[in-house]
């Protein structure tokens, strides 16, 4: 009898501690990060992206905005895609014929008729023949574009010559007509031309000399603007003939900054006047002289008189965002936090709305999709208390 007491107790105390390591793994995997509950669970929750027909995993922002206080003042970025300017000219070399034999007599003639195609009339600024004289007995040589003559001249020595034949003469498909006089009363006579590299050099201009795009600012920020700086790196694609070439930059159509530019990859930054700026969408135009630049990774920083919170920019295009009000994709915050056990309290503004966070963990998870909008999106820190924000992203899924 005392050992069946015995053995009940053992067994009740059995049983109470598995349903202490029970409830410890039950508020285990209740609490820790998302990402790690699904491992635990061996739920697969990576995106496949090709491999599972689903859209690929897209970053559109990431921060590491570091210490942030109730009373830090951070200067603003705005981030602005990259503009490709140019106005350049383009040369297209046809070669017609390496070589080439014309000649008329009184008995005998030989001539030649060759085709060339010449597209993008519009953007064609000149078109020049250009052939070589081997050998030569005299006579007028003579060249018609779609029957109308370009060049009668007699050449009486072999070189290098080039016709530029009017605009006006040229269509789509071209018929070049290569032929020489008749010898006349000298009728024992046989005018010849020995012709070598008959060909046709077309140049173009290709033009897109002003690029412009949009970035928006807050009225509190306009209000509050202090000063204004933009940082971009300038690339050079091709080689100028010309040492520089001048750039303007415009800001809502004003003169933000010129400068007279070299062709080399480089970082620049420079101030404007923060008149420039108006409270809502602005817009900055980049305007090229002539060659041809890439301007990447533009920055609009602002500092503002008053003390501002860390505020941080991402763009939707339309395909973007009408899959995420589809319900076809996820759009997610993800804020890893101090590893630590302190408070972290903020108010995060994200465009017009609120959200709060109250969190002693090292994460902080939000769906925005019921907080964004296509175009220009903006998030902004409002801290409570002290603390440090390793990283902040935003994640298209």
């Amino acid at each position: 009898m005392f050992k069946s007491k015995k053995a009940q107790r053992e067994g009740t105390a059995v049983a109470i501690l598995l349903i202490v390591i029970a409830l410890f793994m039950t508020l285990y995997i209740l609490f820790i990060p998302p990402q790690e509950r699904n491992q635990l669970l061996q739920k697969d929750t990576t995106e496949t992206g090709v491999e599972g027909g689903l859209p690929p995993k897209v970053e559109l922002l990431a921060e590491s905005p570091g210490l942030v206080t109730p009373t830090t003042e951070s200067a603003t970025v705005h981030r602005i895609p990259s503009v490709n300017v140019f106005l350049k000219e383009e040369p297209k070399l046809i070669t017609l014929a390496q070589n080439l034999f014309v000649s008329k007599g009184l008995f005998s003639k030989s001539f030649a008729n060759l085709k060339f195609q010449t597209r993008d009339l519009d953007e064609t600024t000149k078109l020049t023949l250009f052939f070589s004289v081997d050998q030569t007995t005299g006579g007028e040589l003579r060249f018609k574009v779609n029957g109308n003559t370009v060049y009668a001249e007699e050449i009486k020595t072999p070189g290098v010559k080039i016709i530029e034949v009017a605009k006006s003469f040229l269509q789509d498909d071209n018929k070049l007509e290569i032929s020489v006089s008749s010898p006349g009363v000298a009728f024992w006579k046989t005018n010849k031309y020995n012709l070598k590299d008959v060909g046709v050099k077309q140049e173009f201009e290709r033009r897109n000399n002003e690029e412009s795009r949009t970035f928006v600012i807050p009225a509190q920020e306009k209000n509050n603007l202090k000063s204004v700086k933009i940082k971009y790196t300038q690339v050079c694609n091709f080689p100028m003939v010309k040492e520089t070439t001048h750039l303007d930059i415009l800001v809502n159509e004003q003169r933000a900054h010129e400068a007279e530019i070299r062709c080399i990859t480089t970082d620049d930054e420079f101030e404007i006047d923060p008149d420039l700026i108006i409270a809502g969408t602005n817009t900055i135009t980049f305007r090229l002289e002539k060659g041809d630049f890439s301007f990447n990774l533009i920055k609009l920083e602002t500092e503002t008189r008053t003390s501002e919170r860390p505020t941080f920019y991402f763009s939707l295009n339309q395909d973007q965002f009408n899959a995420i009000k589809n319900g076809k994709r996820n759009i997610n915050l993800h804020m890893l936090l101090e590893q630590n056990r302190k408070q972290k309290n903020s108010r995060i503004l994200i465009n017009s709305n609120e959200i709060l966070m109250q969190t002693d963990r090292n994460t902080f998870d939000k769906d925005l999709r019921d907080y964004v909008l296509e175009g220009t999106n903006f998030i902004k820190i409002i801290p409570v208390n002290s603390f440090n924000i390793v990283g902040l992203k935003v994640t298209l899924e």
